[in-house]
């Protein structure tokens, strides 16, 4: 069974490469700003960690894999939230102006 798109999500999808671009870009912009936590700096660090504590190493090393990964859903699904959103406002708003 094939899933049906709305109007917004085929619009979405159609500018979803050129939003990539904008937030590498933004990304760039707003390095200064930015805490530039390096991930294989943590590993480092975290591999550091006396050998007899595996376990822990472990613990830290998936912890943090599965914060990057949940941060980075997140991110893409409100930008994805809001970009509808604000299309639809958009919309509704001319079509408003448009019967007025």
């Amino acid at each position: 069974m094939e899933k049906e798109y709305s109007l917004l999500d085929k619009v979405f999808s159609y500018r979803e490469e050129e939003f990539l671009e904008e937030i590498d870009n933004d990304i760039k912009s707003l390095k200064d700003r930015l805490k530039c936590v390096d991930k294989k700096e943590i590993k480092n660090i975290i591999s550091s960690i006396p050998k007899e504590n595996v376990e822990l190493k472990e613990k830290l090393e998936n912890g943090i894999d599965d914060l990057i990964a949940d941060y980075n859903i997140l991110v893409a699904y409100y930008n994805k939230k809001f970009y509808k959103q604000g299309f639809n406002d958009a919309i509704m708003l001319n079509c408003k102006c448009n019967k007025e």
